[in-house]
Formats: C-alpha cells, structure tokens, sequence
C-alpha cells in the first residue's frame, strides 16, 4: 500500500533589516563628525541577528557594547554583547512578543549586570515589519 503526506508548511518570515541610528556619538563633541550607525539583521524566524557597525565604535578598554530588544514600554530584554568593530551574530534570539525597536547601550565589562541597560543608548531602532 502506498501512502501519501501532505504537509502544510507554515510560510516563511521575511528577514526584517533594522537600521539604528546613533543617538550620541561616545566621546565626541557636538558637530564632531558623523556619528556611527549600526544595522542589525533578524532572521526570518526571528532567532539569529546579525549586528554590525556601518563605521568602527571607538570604546574605552573597560566598556563593551550590548543589544538589547523592547516592545512598547515593557522593560529590555538583552539579546548579547556585540562587537564595536565588525559583525555579530547573536543566535537563539527570540525576540519579545511585540518587539517594535532595538537598541545598543554602552556597559561594563561582561554587559549589564542587573539585566536593564543601566549605562546610556548610543544607538537605536525602529522593527518596520
């Protein structure tokens, strides 16, 4: 006998591409140059980001920098530290039901330690999908 399985698959999610745009540049002046912007990738399913600097982040030796999600005014929710020089990926990201903006803040070593990003948002952005 022969049988057949016919499968539904669930459709795939567009990957969503996040620009942020600094908020302050660390350490400049005011009119200083053009701050650094970064851009952030999810993947369809939601559970891998790629983020890179679109300039290199000039940070202090005792600073990293750390990528946090938020949907609405609900607290952040850290998805990891990231690289000020080139390109993270951050894997088993699920992001928070409702996630509309990401954000990179500025930390101490090994990233917030009270799991808020206590140090200043240098850059942000906005989910458009």
């Amino acid at each position: 006998s022969l049988a057949v399985l016919l499968a539904n698959p669930t459709p795939a999610l567009p990957p969503i591409i996040v620009g942020m745009n600094a908020t302050a540049a660390p350490g400049a002046a005011a009119g200083a140059g053009t701050p650094a912007s970064f851009v952030v990738s999810l993947s369809g399913d939601r559970r891998t980001a790629v983020a890179r600097p679109l300039v290199n982040v000039t940070l202090e030796p005792d600073r990293v920098l750390e990528l946090w999600a938020a949907a609405g005014s609900n607290p952040p929710r850290s998805l990891g530290l990231i690289s000020a020089s080139g390109a993270t990926v951050v894997n088993r990201t699920t992001l928070p039901p409702g996630t509309d903006h990401l954000a990179v803040s500025l930390e101490p070593p090994g990233g917030s330690p009270t799991g808020a990003p206590p140090g200043p948002v240098l850059y942000v952005g906005k989910l458009t999908s």
